[in-house]
């Protein structure tokens, strides 16, 4: 049975708050504390602070009482010796997140390495525990691809998760060599096109006609204002080099 129940915890004598019940599942309770480590330990995992993410955290927590709820019905336990093993891989973890400076990640937490352990140890034994519960649970479980299918097509076209799509393409790319016949066609018709230009013809029609940029052929050539480093750095080159010319309009 999992409830969800504020309930305070006063210190004697005093209207001060040390900490309140925000969860009950079957004996265990869930402290304000608990969550609130819970979501430090979150943020030491280099996430940005996000006060909803304390649902999900607490979601977890609520889990993780479920499953030590049935793992003790079920026997089901962890030795000393793993438990300090994840907790010296987690310290390892977290000590990186700050640049290997163990000062740092004391500086944070505001206690002492050791104090730090001993605040994991409770919280990462039933980890371990819940973990070890729900391999025991999902262990034997398998699914085929057909099964899968039909779940899936068992649901309601207007109740079908949405999920997020991934893409994953690859290129080959091959630098196809251009002959030297190729490359006197092109310069033959650019000394055409030049040819027509110098004898008065307009420049507009002709970029229409034949320039191969689909986006400045429409507007007759004109690219308009466009930074440096915008084009190929060959075209650059030239083109600011050109000199001003002025049109007039007849």
């Amino acid at each position: 049975m999992v409830f969800i129940m504020p309930s305070l915890l006063y210190a004697q004598k005093s209207d001060t708050v040390i900490d309140q019940i925000i969860g009950i599942v079957g004996n265990k309770i869930i402290l304000q504390s608990d969550l609130e480590a819970q979501y430090q330990q979150y943020l030491a995992q280099g996430h940005y602070k996000d006060e909803s993410a304390k649902c999900d955290v607490l979601d977890q927590l609520l889990l993780t009482k479920l499953l030590i709820h049935y793992a003790n019905i079920d026997s089901v336990t962890v030795s000393d010796a793993q438990v300090e093993g994840e907790i010296e891989k987690r310290i390892a973890y977290f000590t990186e997140q700050f640049n290997g400076s163990t000062e740092k990640l004391e500086e944070y937490y505001q206690k002492s390495v050791p104090e730090i352990k001993d605040e994991f140890r409770p919280l990462v034994k039933e980890q371990l525990l819940a973990q070890t519960m729900q391999q025991k649970i999902i262990g034997k479980a398998s699914a085929s691809p057909a099964d899968v299918k039909a779940y899936f097509n068992s649901i309601p076209k207007d109740s079908l998760p949405y999920i997020n799509s991934e893409l994953e393409y690859g290129e080959i790319a091959f630098k196809i060599a251009v002959s030297d016949e190729e490359k006197n066609k092109v310069k033959a018709r650019l000394e055409e096109i030049r040819t027509r230009l110098l004898k008065g013809e307009d420049f507009a029609t002709l970029a229409i006609l034949y320039s191969q940029d689909a986006g400045s052929a429409k507007n007759g050539g004109e690219l308009g204002f466009v930074p440096r480093g915008q084009f190929v750095p060959e075209f650059e080159a030239i083109a600011y080099k050109l000199k001003k010319v002025k049109f007039h309009q007849s």
